[in-house]
């Protein structure tokens, strides 16, 4: 079969000399015979159940088949099937990229891409690179979602689930339910980008925090502050930030604070919103603060969006 159309039928099999595997004899269909090439590959179609989906559902009603993707190189009449489907063919409408990462961690072909939790694309090959040390991730973007990527977006791993033990407490993040179970990226796109060139290799985070992507924000606070880099930005008890970067004035009277904001909490930066940082509670039951130090809150305004600086 070869996309839903009879390509050829199987008129004899045998068993192979070394009992390990059987050869089939195929007659082709003659407007089939340019598929036949050098790197054309044949795979079973069978019921395939994953994480990411049910593939080859079809072959419980019509029983399974071969499938065929056409190849390039010198014609051929004798092949190798695969023991699994190949890769899809990047011939649909839409936007093809390239990642690359340490690890594939929990990412594996069918894993779900995800923009503000909206499905817009998924992974269709995970390989090692030629040189054995990087994993390249091949993913596909639907061709009314690849506006959504230009040349400054960032992708990261949204697969399982970060969990950080501070006494007495658990800080525990994770994305979707969707990304949980099956896997998945996610990725943030700043509006000056810049323009994408869809053959360069772009790099996959580990997370949202190793991407070091989001909505810059400076807030001067009293020089005495007790703040530090990597210090949390929390709003309604929920992390959505840190700082990146602390830098003191030149009067040493006040510190500017770079803080990086989760962009899905980009509507809590409003005229009049307000950051502070509470004053240590010696309380037993928030012994966790004298490891972990105190989280810098924010309090929503009511003005108009503000992402730039706040005082």
């Amino acid at each position: 079969m070869f996309r839903g159309l009879p390509s050829g039928t199987i008129k004899q099999l045998r068993l192979n000399e070394d009992l390990k595997g059987v050869t089939a004899i195929i007659e082709m269909a003659s407007e089939a015979e340019p598929l036949l090439h050098e790197n054309t590959r044949f795979w079973l179609v069978k019921p395939q159940v994953s994480l990411s989906g049910v593939r080859g559902l079809e072959t419980l009603l019509s029983g399974y088949y071969i499938g065929i993707q056409p190849g390039d190189g010198e014609d051929r009449r004798e092949f190798v099937a695969d023991s699994e489907p190949p890769p899809s063919s990047k011939d649909k409408p839409g936007l093809y990229l390239t990642l690359s990462s340490d690890s594939a961690a929990s990412v594996y072909r069918g894993s779900k891409l995800f923009y503000r939790d909206i499905q817009v694309g998924e992974v269709i090959d995970v390989k090692l690179g030629k040189a054995k040390q990087q994993v390249l991730i091949d993913l596909y973007v639907e061709s009314k979602y690849s506006e959504l990527i230009n040349g400054g977006t960032r992708f990261w791993n949204a697969s399982g689930i970060s969990i950080k033990a501070d006494l007495p407490k658990l800080d525990i993040k994770f994305d979707s339910l969707a990304s949980i179970v099956a896997g998945g990226i996610s990725f943030y796109t700043p509006a000056d980008g810049g323009e994408l060139n869809p053959d360069t290799v772009l790099p996959l985070y580990s997370d949202y925090e190793a991407a070091e992507d989001g909505v810059a924000v400076t807030v001067k606070f009293p020089a005495r502050t007790p703040l530090s880099e990597g210090t949390k930005v929390v709003s309604q008890e929920i992390v959505i930030g840190r700082i990146q970067k602390l830098e003191f004035n030149n009067d040493l009277t006040t510190q500017t604070a770079h803080l990086l904001i989760d962009p899905r909490a980009k509507p809590l930066l409003r005229a009049g919103s307000q950051f502070w940082l509470p004053k240590p509670d010696f309380d037993i039951t928030q012994i966790g603060q004298l490891f972990d130090g105190n989280a810098i809150q924010l309090q929503p305004g009511p003005g108009i969006p503000c992402s730039a600086s706040l005082p």
